[in-house]
Protein backbone atom coordinates (compact mmCIF):
# COMPACT_ATOMS: atom_id res chain seq x y z
CA UNK A 1 0.00 0.00 0.00
CA UNK A 2 1.75 3.37 -1.16
CA UNK A 3 0.32 6.37 0.67
CA UNK A 4 0.62 9.89 0.27
CA UNK A 5 -0.34 12.52 2.46
CA UNK A 6 -2.16 16.25 1.67
CA UNK A 7 -3.39 18.80 3.21
CA UNK A 8 -6.64 17.27 4.48
CA UNK A 9 -6.37 14.02 2.83
CA UNK A 10 -4.52 10.64 2.48
CA UNK A 11 -4.25 9.47 -0.97
CA UNK A 12 -3.15 5.76 -1.69
CA UNK A 13 -2.37 2.76 -4.10
CA UNK A 14 -3.79 -0.64 -3.10
CA UNK A 15 -2.24 -3.60 -4.77
CA UNK A 16 -5.23 -6.12 -5.39
CA UNK A 17 -5.89 -9.45 -7.40
CA UNK A 18 -5.37 -8.14 -10.87
CA UNK A 19 -5.59 -4.45 -10.25
CA UNK A 20 -4.54 -1.33 -8.20
CA UNK A 21 -6.80 0.47 -6.75
CA UNK A 22 -6.85 4.25 -6.01
CA UNK A 23 -8.45 5.89 -2.43
CA UNK A 24 -8.84 8.89 -0.63
CA UNK A 25 -8.88 9.40 3.04
CA UNK A 26 -10.50 12.59 4.86
CA UNK A 27 -11.79 13.64 8.42
CA UNK A 28 -11.60 12.22 11.96
CA UNK A 29 -14.06 9.81 13.47
CA UNK A 30 -15.59 6.74 12.91
CA UNK A 31 -14.61 4.77 9.38
CA UNK A 32 -17.25 5.55 6.97
CA UNK A 33 -16.43 4.15 3.38
CA UNK A 34 -18.40 5.44 0.29
CA UNK A 35 -19.06 3.19 -2.32
CA UNK A 36 -20.23 5.46 -5.52
CA UNK A 37 -22.58 4.58 -8.35
CA UNK A 38 -22.43 4.40 -12.12
CA UNK A 39 -18.98 5.60 -13.66
CA UNK A 40 -18.09 7.78 -10.15
CA UNK A 41 -14.78 7.81 -9.01
CA UNK A 42 -13.22 8.74 -5.72
CA UNK A 43 -14.13 12.70 -6.50
CA UNK A 44 -17.59 12.10 -7.59
CA UNK A 45 -19.13 12.63 -4.10
CA UNK A 46 -16.48 15.57 -2.93
CA UNK A 47 -19.40 17.98 -2.12
CA UNK A 48 -20.64 14.87 0.32
CA UNK A 49 -17.70 14.60 1.71
CA UNK A 50 -16.87 18.40 2.95
CA UNK A 51 -20.05 17.44 4.72
CA UNK A 52 -19.03 14.49 7.20
CA UNK A 53 -15.02 14.80 7.63
CA UNK A 54 -16.02 16.49 10.94
CA UNK A 55 -17.99 13.59 12.14
CA UNK A 56 -16.16 10.81 10.12
CA UNK A 57 -13.62 9.28 9.06
CA UNK A 58 -14.19 9.07 5.29
CA UNK A 59 -12.63 6.75 2.35
CA UNK A 60 -13.68 6.80 -1.33
CA UNK A 61 -11.72 4.71 -3.84
CA UNK A 62 -11.91 4.42 -8.24
CA UNK A 63 -13.45 0.99 -8.62
CA UNK A 64 -10.95 -1.41 -10.82
CA UNK A 65 -11.20 0.05 -14.01
CA UNK A 66 -12.60 3.65 -13.74
CA UNK A 67 -10.21 6.47 -13.29
CA UNK A 68 -6.91 5.76 -11.01
CA UNK A 69 -7.87 2.20 -10.61
CA UNK A 70 -5.82 0.10 -13.50
CA UNK A 71 -6.77 -3.54 -14.14
CA UNK A 72 -3.69 -5.71 -15.51
CA UNK A 73 -6.03 -6.65 -18.25
CA UNK A 74 -8.72 -4.11 -18.62
CA UNK A 75 -10.63 -6.49 -20.87
CA UNK A 76 -10.95 -8.85 -18.49
CA UNK A 77 -13.98 -6.64 -16.56
CA UNK A 78 -15.19 -7.26 -13.10
CA UNK A 79 -17.17 -9.54 -11.10
CA UNK A 80 -19.82 -8.19 -7.97
CA UNK A 81 -17.43 -10.66 -5.97
CA UNK A 82 -14.28 -8.93 -7.26
CA UNK A 83 -15.63 -5.18 -6.77
CA UNK A 84 -16.24 -6.69 -2.95
CA UNK A 85 -13.31 -8.31 -2.51
CA UNK A 86 -10.75 -5.35 -3.57
CA UNK A 87 -12.91 -3.02 -0.77
CA UNK A 88 -12.58 -6.13 1.61
CA UNK A 89 -8.85 -5.52 1.16
CA UNK A 90 -8.86 -1.72 0.99
CA UNK A 91 -10.51 -1.70 4.44
CA UNK A 92 -8.50 -4.18 5.99
CA UNK A 93 -5.18 -1.80 5.35
CA UNK A 94 -7.03 0.59 6.85
CA UNK A 95 -8.57 -0.49 10.18
CA UNK A 96 -9.05 -3.82 12.39
CA UNK A 97 -12.66 -2.39 13.09
CA UNK A 98 -15.76 -2.63 11.83
CA UNK A 99 -16.48 0.45 9.56
CA UNK A 100 -19.44 1.84 7.92
CA UNK A 101 -20.60 1.78 4.60
CA UNK A 102 -22.43 4.03 2.51
CA UNK A 103 -23.15 2.24 -0.88
CA UNK A 104 -24.95 4.27 -3.59
CA UNK A 105 -26.63 1.86 -6.34
CA UNK A 106 -23.84 -0.11 -7.31
CA UNK A 107 -22.05 0.50 -4.28
CA UNK A 108 -25.09 -1.08 -2.49
CA UNK A 109 -24.69 -4.01 -4.26
CA UNK A 110 -21.43 -4.18 -3.78
CA UNK A 111 -21.95 -3.81 0.08
CA UNK A 112 -24.22 -6.68 0.07
CA UNK A 113 -21.62 -9.16 -0.76
CA UNK A 114 -19.13 -7.70 1.65
CA UNK A 115 -21.57 -7.86 4.61
CA UNK A 116 -22.06 -11.46 3.14
CA UNK A 117 -18.39 -12.76 2.03
CA UNK A 118 -16.76 -10.97 4.71
CA UNK A 119 -18.74 -10.92 8.12
CA UNK A 120 -18.21 -8.08 10.41
CA UNK A 121 -16.03 -6.13 8.50
CA UNK A 122 -18.97 -3.45 7.88
CA UNK A 123 -20.56 -2.67 11.02
CA UNK A 124 -23.79 -0.92 9.19
CA UNK A 125 -24.53 -0.42 5.17
CA UNK A 126 -26.89 1.96 4.29
CA UNK A 127 -27.65 0.53 0.83
CA UNK A 128 -29.31 3.40 -1.00
CA UNK A 129 -31.33 1.90 -4.22
CA UNK A 130 -29.03 -1.00 -5.09
CA UNK A 131 -29.12 -2.17 -8.31
CA UNK A 132 -29.70 -5.84 -7.66
CA UNK A 133 -32.11 -7.81 -9.98
CA UNK A 134 -32.13 -10.78 -7.84
CA UNK A 135 -34.32 -8.96 -5.11
CA UNK A 136 -37.16 -9.09 -7.34
CA UNK A 137 -39.61 -11.75 -8.59
CA UNK A 138 -38.27 -13.58 -11.04
CA UNK A 139 -40.22 -12.01 -13.95
CA UNK A 140 -39.32 -8.39 -13.28
CA UNK A 141 -35.95 -9.75 -12.54
CA UNK A 142 -35.92 -11.20 -16.28
CA UNK A 143 -37.38 -7.50 -17.08
CA UNK A 144 -34.45 -5.57 -16.20
CA UNK A 145 -31.90 -7.85 -16.68
CA UNK A 146 -32.87 -7.82 -20.33
CA UNK A 147 -32.88 -3.63 -20.18
CA UNK A 148 -29.98 -3.35 -18.89
CA UNK A 149 -28.87 -6.09 -22.40
CA UNK A 150 -30.80 -3.63 -24.63
CA UNK A 151 -29.08 -0.33 -23.17
CA UNK A 152 -25.76 -2.49 -24.05
CA UNK A 153 -26.66 -3.24 -27.19
CA UNK A 154 -27.20 1.06 -28.14
CA UNK A 155 -24.32 1.99 -26.36
CA UNK A 156 -22.23 -0.32 -28.81
CA UNK A 157 -24.11 1.02 -31.91
CA UNK A 158 -25.03 4.21 -31.38
CA UNK A 159 -22.42 5.76 -28.65
CA UNK A 160 -22.83 7.19 -25.37
CA UNK A 161 -25.00 10.18 -25.98
CA UNK A 162 -28.14 7.97 -27.16
CA UNK A 163 -27.34 5.50 -23.79
CA UNK A 164 -26.97 8.28 -21.08
CA UNK A 165 -30.52 9.16 -21.75
CA UNK A 166 -31.61 5.41 -21.38
CA UNK A 167 -29.77 4.66 -18.10
CA UNK A 168 -31.77 7.90 -17.12
CA UNK A 169 -34.71 6.66 -17.83
CA UNK A 170 -34.16 3.09 -16.37
CA UNK A 171 -32.99 4.95 -13.18
CA UNK A 172 -35.86 7.09 -12.98
CA UNK A 173 -33.52 10.55 -13.20
CA UNK A 174 -35.22 13.12 -15.23
CA UNK A 175 -32.44 15.46 -17.13
CA UNK A 176 -35.12 17.94 -17.77
CA UNK A 177 -35.47 18.73 -14.30
CA UNK A 178 -31.95 18.93 -12.72
CA UNK A 179 -33.30 19.68 -9.06
CA UNK A 180 -30.15 20.30 -7.20
CA UNK A 181 -28.64 22.11 -4.27
CA UNK A 182 -26.85 25.38 -5.47
CA UNK A 183 -22.87 25.67 -5.51
CA UNK A 184 -22.07 22.27 -6.70
CA UNK A 185 -18.70 21.14 -7.59
CA UNK A 186 -18.70 21.12 -11.53
CA UNK A 187 -18.32 17.71 -13.19
CA UNK A 188 -17.75 17.87 -16.35
CA UNK A 189 -17.81 15.16 -19.38
CA UNK A 190 -13.96 14.98 -19.59
CA UNK A 191 -12.79 12.37 -21.46
CA UNK A 192 -11.93 10.19 -18.15
CA UNK A 193 -15.17 10.27 -17.26
CA UNK A 194 -16.08 9.32 -21.14
CA UNK A 195 -14.18 6.32 -20.78
CA UNK A 196 -15.43 5.21 -16.99
CA UNK A 197 -19.03 5.47 -18.66
CA UNK A 198 -17.87 3.10 -21.32
CA UNK A 199 -16.10 0.89 -18.77
CA UNK A 200 -19.52 0.77 -16.43
CA UNK A 201 -21.43 0.16 -19.48
CA UNK A 202 -19.86 -2.80 -21.04
CA UNK A 203 -18.54 -4.63 -18.07
CA UNK A 204 -20.39 -3.26 -14.70
CA UNK A 205 -23.48 -3.62 -16.41
CA UNK A 206 -22.76 -7.43 -17.09
CA UNK A 207 -21.38 -7.75 -13.45
CA UNK A 208 -25.00 -7.29 -12.19
CA UNK A 209 -26.90 -9.49 -14.98
CA UNK A 210 -24.65 -12.23 -14.32
CA UNK A 211 -24.60 -11.22 -10.04
CA UNK A 212 -24.73 -14.37 -8.22
CA UNK A 213 -25.62 -13.05 -5.04
CA UNK A 214 -28.06 -15.10 -2.60
CA UNK A 215 -30.38 -12.87 -1.14
CA UNK A 216 -31.75 -14.57 1.24
CA UNK A 217 -28.71 -14.39 3.34
CA UNK A 218 -28.69 -11.05 3.88
CA UNK A 219 -31.47 -11.55 6.72
CA UNK A 220 -28.63 -13.37 8.56
CA UNK A 221 -26.20 -10.99 8.22
CA UNK A 222 -23.85 -9.84 10.80
CA UNK A 223 -24.13 -6.27 8.98
CA UNK A 224 -27.30 -3.80 10.38
CA UNK A 225 -28.44 -2.98 6.30
CA UNK A 226 -30.45 -0.10 6.44
CA UNK A 227 -32.37 0.61 2.88
CA UNK A 228 -32.09 3.77 1.84
CA UNK A 229 -34.49 5.42 -1.62
CA UNK A 230 -34.72 8.79 -2.91
CA UNK A 231 -37.35 11.10 -2.18
CA UNK A 232 -38.40 11.40 -5.86
CA UNK A 233 -36.74 8.50 -7.59
CA UNK A 234 -40.29 7.26 -9.41
CA UNK A 235 -41.49 4.01 -7.88
CA UNK A 236 -41.97 2.31 -11.08
CA UNK A 237 -38.06 1.95 -11.78
CA UNK A 238 -36.01 -0.29 -11.52
CA UNK A 239 -33.62 0.90 -8.66
CA UNK A 240 -36.36 2.05 -6.45
CA UNK A 241 -38.04 -1.37 -6.73
CA UNK A 242 -35.43 -3.40 -5.49
CA UNK A 243 -34.94 -0.72 -2.54
CA UNK A 244 -38.40 -1.39 -1.80
CA UNK A 245 -37.61 -4.71 -2.02
CA UNK A 246 -34.84 -5.33 0.17
CA UNK A 247 -36.99 -3.50 2.87
CA UNK A 248 -39.58 -6.07 2.52
CA UNK A 249 -37.31 -8.73 3.08
CA UNK A 250 -35.33 -6.99 6.27
CA UNK A 251 -39.51 -6.62 7.07
CA UNK A 252 -38.34 -2.77 7.57
CA UNK A 253 -39.57 0.46 5.85
CA UNK A 254 -37.20 2.35 3.69
CA UNK A 255 -35.78 5.30 4.58
CA UNK A 256 -35.92 8.35 1.98
CA UNK A 257 -33.03 10.81 1.32
CA UNK A 258 -33.22 13.87 -0.34
CA UNK A 259 -33.14 14.05 -4.09
CA UNK A 260 -33.28 10.72 -6.48
CA UNK A 261 -31.18 8.56 -7.25
CA UNK A 262 -28.27 10.34 -7.03
CA UNK A 263 -29.39 12.53 -4.38
CA UNK A 264 -25.66 11.59 -2.57
CA UNK A 265 -24.01 14.16 -5.38
CA UNK A 266 -27.03 16.60 -6.35
CA UNK A 267 -28.11 17.00 -2.74
CA UNK A 268 -25.12 16.53 -0.35
CA UNK A 269 -25.91 18.72 2.36
CA UNK A 270 -29.22 17.77 2.88
CA UNK A 271 -28.32 14.06 2.45
CA UNK A 272 -25.26 14.34 4.60
CA UNK A 273 -27.92 15.59 7.20
CA UNK A 274 -30.30 12.43 6.72
CA UNK A 275 -26.87 10.27 6.61
CA UNK A 276 -25.84 11.39 9.43
CA UNK A 277 -28.63 10.87 11.51
CA UNK A 278 -28.96 7.68 10.78
CA UNK A 279 -25.18 6.50 11.79
CA UNK A 280 -24.75 9.05 14.86
CA UNK A 281 -28.09 6.97 16.16
CA UNK A 282 -26.61 3.59 15.27
CA UNK A 283 -23.11 4.58 16.42
CA UNK A 284 -23.75 6.06 19.80
CA UNK A 285 -23.65 3.11 21.72
CA UNK A 286 -19.69 3.00 21.43
CA UNK A 287 -18.35 -0.78 21.32
CA UNK A 288 -21.05 -2.35 21.98
CA UNK A 289 -23.21 -0.54 19.08
CA UNK A 290 -20.23 -1.62 16.72
CA UNK A 291 -21.18 -5.17 17.17
CA UNK A 292 -25.07 -4.22 17.29
CA UNK A 293 -26.34 -7.80 16.23
CA UNK A 294 -28.42 -10.45 17.47
CA UNK A 295 -26.50 -10.76 20.31
CA UNK A 296 -26.00 -7.41 21.61
CA UNK A 297 -28.53 -7.88 23.97
CA UNK A 298 -27.05 -10.67 25.56
CA UNK A 299 -23.61 -9.00 25.43
CA UNK A 300 -25.16 -5.78 27.43
CA UNK A 301 -26.52 -7.48 29.82
CA UNK A 302 -23.82 -9.42 30.33
CA UNK A 303 -21.82 -6.71 31.20
CA UNK A 304 -24.00 -5.21 33.53
CA UNK A 305 -25.66 -2.42 31.44
CA UNK A 306 -28.29 -2.58 29.85
CA UNK A 307 -29.53 -1.03 26.24
CA UNK A 308 -32.46 1.04 24.69
CA UNK A 309 -33.37 -0.61 21.16
CA UNK A 310 -33.64 2.42 17.90
CA UNK A 311 -36.14 1.29 14.98
CA UNK A 312 -33.43 2.85 12.02
CA UNK A 313 -34.02 -0.02 9.44
CA UNK A 314 -34.49 -2.97 12.51
CA UNK A 315 -36.15 -6.41 11.45
CA UNK A 316 -37.16 -9.18 13.79
CA UNK A 317 -34.86 -10.69 15.79
CA UNK A 318 -32.42 -8.24 15.52
CA UNK A 319 -31.66 -6.16 18.96
CA UNK A 320 -29.57 -3.45 17.65
CA UNK A 321 -28.82 -0.45 20.45
CA UNK A 322 -28.74 3.03 20.23
CA UNK A 323 -27.51 4.30 23.82
CA UNK A 324 -26.80 2.73 27.27
CA UNK A 325 -29.35 3.65 30.08
CA UNK A 326 -30.28 1.76 33.44
CA UNK A 327 -33.21 0.03 31.98
CA UNK A 328 -34.12 -2.37 28.89
CA UNK A 329 -37.24 -0.85 27.18
CA UNK A 330 -39.09 -2.84 24.70
CA UNK A 331 -41.24 -0.56 22.62
CA UNK A 332 -44.77 -1.86 22.16
CA UNK A 333 -45.93 1.59 20.41
CA UNK A 334 -47.11 0.49 16.56
CA UNK A 335 -47.41 4.12 15.28
CA UNK A 336 -44.98 5.76 12.63
CA UNK A 337 -44.46 9.22 14.93
CA UNK A 338 -41.71 11.17 14.52
CA UNK A 339 -38.32 11.07 16.67
CA UNK A 340 -39.56 11.36 20.44
CA UNK A 341 -37.82 11.41 23.84
CA UNK A 342 -38.78 9.70 27.33
CA UNK A 343 -37.15 9.92 30.49
CA UNK A 344 -37.90 9.75 34.14
CA UNK A 345 -34.54 9.81 35.64
CA UNK A 346 -34.16 6.68 35.79
CA UNK A 347 -34.04 5.48 32.07
CA UNK A 348 -34.45 7.33 28.64
CA UNK A 349 -36.01 5.75 25.46
CA UNK A 350 -35.86 7.23 22.21
CA UNK A 351 -38.39 6.42 19.28
CA UNK A 352 -37.16 7.26 15.53
CA UNK A 353 -39.86 7.23 13.22
CA UNK A 354 -41.47 3.47 12.67
CA UNK A 355 -40.81 1.34 15.74
CA UNK A 356 -39.87 -2.65 15.86
CA UNK A 357 -42.83 -4.65 16.76
CA UNK A 358 -42.09 -6.52 19.75
CA UNK A 359 -45.65 -7.82 20.31
CA UNK A 360 -44.21 -10.96 17.94
CA UNK A 361 -41.15 -10.87 20.23
CA UNK A 362 -43.10 -11.00 23.25
CA UNK A 363 -45.01 -13.90 22.00
CA UNK A 364 -42.46 -16.05 20.56
CA UNK A 365 -40.37 -15.63 24.09
CA UNK A 366 -40.76 -18.42 26.31
CA UNK A 367 -41.92 -17.15 29.99
CA UNK A 368 -38.69 -18.61 31.35
CA UNK A 369 -36.46 -16.41 28.91
CA UNK A 370 -34.13 -17.65 26.45
CA UNK A 371 -30.28 -18.00 25.63
CA UNK A 372 -29.45 -17.28 29.97
CA UNK A 373 -31.64 -14.24 29.58
CA UNK A 374 -33.87 -13.49 32.59
CA UNK A 375 -37.53 -13.94 32.06
CA UNK A 376 -39.58 -10.39 31.32
CA UNK A 377 -41.40 -8.39 33.91
CA UNK A 378 -43.79 -6.88 32.31
CA UNK A 379 -45.90 -3.77 32.84
CA UNK A 380 -49.27 -2.57 31.02
CA UNK A 381 -49.16 0.58 29.70
CA UNK A 382 -51.68 2.80 31.78
CA UNK A 383 -53.19 4.80 28.66
CA UNK A 384 -53.56 3.89 25.08
CA UNK A 385 -52.32 5.92 22.58
CA UNK A 386 -54.77 6.89 19.44
CA UNK A 387 -54.53 6.46 15.77
CA UNK A 388 -52.43 3.44 16.27
CA UNK A 389 -54.24 -0.15 16.55
CA UNK A 390 -52.39 -1.49 19.16
CA UNK A 391 -50.02 1.11 20.00
CA UNK A 392 -49.30 2.97 22.98
CA UNK A 393 -48.68 7.04 23.64
CA UNK A 394 -45.51 7.99 24.80
CA UNK A 395 -46.94 9.87 27.51
CA UNK A 396 -45.86 8.14 30.51
CA UNK A 397 -43.51 5.76 32.00
CA UNK A 398 -46.07 3.03 31.55
CA UNK A 399 -45.94 3.36 27.80
CA UNK A 400 -43.03 0.66 27.75
CA UNK A 401 -42.59 -2.64 28.78
CA UNK A 402 -39.19 -2.99 31.00
CA UNK A 403 -37.10 -5.22 32.51
CA UNK A 404 -34.08 -4.30 35.07
CA UNK A 405 -30.64 -5.80 33.98
CA UNK A 406 -29.11 -7.43 36.70
CA UNK A 407 -27.40 -5.78 39.45
CA UNK A 408 -28.28 -2.28 37.99
CA UNK A 409 -29.84 0.47 39.75
CA UNK A 410 -32.08 2.95 38.51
Amino acid sequence: MDITATTGMTTGLLRVPGATLYYEVRGTGPMLLISQSGEGDAGRSTDLVDHLVTDYTVVTYDRRGLSRSTMDDPADGATMAQHADDVHRLLAGLTDKPALMLGCSLGASIGFHLAIDHPGQIGTLIAHEPVTPRLLPADQRAHHEKELEHIQQVHRRDGLAATIKMVAEVLGIDPSNPDAEPGLTPQPMTPQRVRNFGFFLEHDFTAVIGDTLDVAALTDTQTHIVPAAGRTTPRTVFDNKCAFALADMLDTDPHRFPGGHNGNTTHPKAYAAALRTILDAVWRGGSIVGQARAHSRDQAVGAGVAVTDHAIGLRRGQWPVREFVPLLSYWINDSSAEDTTVEDGRWRAVQTRKPYDHHRAHRRRPAGGHRGQPPLRRRRASRRGKGSPRGQSLRNPGDLHTFRAPGLRP
